[in-house]
């Protein structure tokens, strides 16, 4: 009788702490959501850095990052480089050739909006609602760390994990690292940020 009841309290309290926990993750997405809310353009420095599988060195690209609305603009300098989102459009320009999609009709550029979009902004909700996984919190000297972790195990296409890095000073963006399905990992990096300063909207135009 003894062990049922103490069993019982085990499952209790392990119960009570897991449901403690996610009212917790859920009041900082909360609090991610709303410090955001206050920032109407940021720009800072970008710095993008992939890695291929199997390949040693990773692929660096600096440059500026320019947000505001549903509008993002990165322009990477070294290499040269121009990636826009603008409502649906996006456009990339990169190695003298430009590319314009609609992310309406590609699911594949339409995760990918619907990913930098909402996180630059610190709706981690959003992303969730479209994405088939589950969320971790954790935090180090200067983030909060959000680990989205997909619960496909066959992934094919798309992205297998995801970090977001934000500032425990204003919730801005800090990082954003995506994994994709053939372990791809691309991770931006946003530093040297202003925040609500005037953005000239022609930096946002996909002709």
């Amino acid at each position: 009788m003894k062990r049922k009841i103490h069993l019982a309290l085990i499952i209790l309290f392990s119960i009570l702490s897991v449901n403690a926990q996610n009212t917790s993750n859920d009041a900082i997405i909360n609090k991610i959501k709303a410090d955001n809310t206050k920032i109407n353009t940021l720009q800072g420095t970008m710095t993008r850095t992939k890695k291929l599988p199997m390949v040693k060195n990773e692929m660096v690209s600096n440059g500026i990052v320019l947000i505001q609305d549903n509008n993002l603009a990165i322009f990477y300098s070294k290499p040269v480089e121009t990636f826009k989102i603008n409502g649906d459009k996006i456009y990339v320009a990169a190695g003298g050739k430009t590319h314009k999609v609609d992310a309406s009709k590609n699911n594949e550029y339409k995760e990918l909006k619907n990913i930098l979009i909402n996180s630059m902004h610190g709706d981690i909700n959003a992303i969730l609602a479209t994405y088939n996984g589950s969320v971790e919190y954790s935090s180090d000297k200067n983030n909060h760390i959000f680990t989205l972790t997909s619960n496909d195990q066959k992934l094919s296409k798309g992205y297998k994990k995801m970090t977001l890095k934000y500032s425990k000073v204003d919730c801005s963006i800090n990082e954003l690292t995506l994994v994709d399905a053939t372990d791809t990992t691309i991770t931006y990096s946003v530093s040297n940020k202003k925040i609500n300063q005037n953005i000239d909207k022609d930096e946002f135009i996909i002709e």
